[in-house]
């Protein structure tokens, strides 16, 4: 497997994703590393299997394998998803048919983690599983789940959670 090695996130197939258009039928098979340290000071960081950053794109049939970590002491937020780290708020997005098979571990001050996505706003959300362990250790504030971390605006639809969850809160730092 190939690491992709960030400061400040990144995605396995795309990073940000801006425009009129569909991610479909991709695969991440890449480990995703991000390690942000208390002197390198980031408002928010995206880190996705698939995608990093989206705002108003579908995806459909996106399946990631690698392993998610992420070091993050020295951002405020960070948002990790198996597939879309963060989804923005411009139109409804699909997100179909997408599996997350890579493990997810996060350090971090306010994490919001999901098995599928992280931060989700203004998704709809159908028959997407997660079967990757999600470990998270946050010193404040965190929102961890095995489908979505933070949903805003969003539908969920027969999807489902296989992996283990454990949190640590307070434990970091």
């Amino acid at each position: 497997n190939n690491t992709l090695v960030s400061k400040y996130g990144g995605g396995g197939v795309v990073g940000i994703n801006y425009g009129n258009g569909t991610i479909k039928d991709c695969t991440n098979s890449s480990n995703l590393y991000v390690e942000n340290g208390l002197d390198d000071e980031t408002y928010e960081i995206f880190l996705g299997g698939i995608v990093a950053e989206n705002e108003g794109e579908d995806i459909k049939n996106c399946v990631n394998y690698g392993i998610i970590t992420a070091t993050a002491n020295g951002s405020e937020y960070i948002n990790v998803g198996g597939i879309i780290g963060g989804n923005n708020c411009e139109d409804a997005v699909e997100i179909t048919n997408c599996h997350n098979q890579g493990n997810i571990i996060v350090q971090s001050i306010t994490p919001a983690v999901g098995g599928v996505v992280g931060l989700g706003a203004c998704n709809q959300i159908s028959d997407c599983t997660n079967t990757g362990n999600i470990t998270v250790d946050a010193n404040y504030d965190e929102a961890v789940g095995g489908i979505v971390g933070v949903s805003r605006e969003s539908t969920i639809e027969r999807c489902y959670n296989a992996g283990d969850i454990e949190i640590n809160a307070g434990s970091n730092g």
